[in-house]
């Protein structure tokens, strides 16, 4: 995920499934997924599903607009199927 033109971007997500709520053998399921940062604008994401089924990966972006000194936030949901 990438965005162009902004100033620093902070990103947080869950991990979670419609099948399994939010944990699998008593392990929570962000668990199963992380993030790493390359930059101040870019971040990516991997997934390791504990099993097969449907997965929902909501991202969370924290724009810090530098010039309007204003905070705009931005949420993006991705459906995944493994």
């Amino acid at each position: 995920m990438y965005c162009q033109n902004a100033g620093v971007l902070a990103f947080t997500f869950t991990f979670t499934s419609d099948e399994l709520g939010d944990t699998f053998d008593g392990v929570d399921l962000n668990q199963f997924a992380m993030q790493q940062m390359v930059g101040q604008q870019e971040s990516h994401f991997t997934t390791r599903p504990p099993k097969p089924g449907v997965y929902q990966l909501v991202i969370y972006v924290k724009v810090a607009l530098q010039l309007l000194l204003a905070h705009e936030y931005l949420h993006v949901t991705l459906f995944l199927r493994i």
